[in-house]
């Protein structure tokens, strides 16, 4: 019998997170009833463990794109507001280390990066 998910991680070159492996496995799925259905051809669980493996490939380059968007979105905000817009005196500032009472980041300046990150994509 096919062992799925080891199959794709043979194809991928390496693990696959158990949550990975469920959010491509379903969506493989599919791919693979739909390359079937319209081809006319009857490809198996060898051809599914690929499919599997090239999503999860394609999620995590996405997910590297969008945090490499995000990460230069982030430094564009400190460079912009060298001061933490939240509080004004927390120590967030350009080049200097943030300290653990400067949780404003997540507040001010990530909101922000992922609603630009989410339009860039959407266009």
């Amino acid at each position: 019998m096919l062992d799925l998910r080891a199959r794709a991680e043979h194809y991928l070159g390496g693990p696959i997170s158990p949550e990975e492996f469920e959010r491509a496995e379903p969506y493989a799925r599919r791919k693979l009833e739909r390359i079937n259905s319209r081809e006319g051809t009857d490809h198996g669980g060898e051809y599914l463990a690929i499919l599997v493996s090239e999503i999860v490939q394609s999620d995590r380059f996405s997910d590297y794109t969008l945090a490499l968007s995000l990460q230069r979105e982030i430094e564009k905000q400190v460079a912009e507001n060298p001061i933490c817009q939240a509080c004004g005196k927390c120590g967030m500032r350009k080049d200097r280390p943030i300290t653990e009472t400067a949780p404003h980041i997540s507040t001010i300046i990530l909101p922000h990066a992922r609603a630009k990150v989410k339009t860039e994509v959407q266009q």
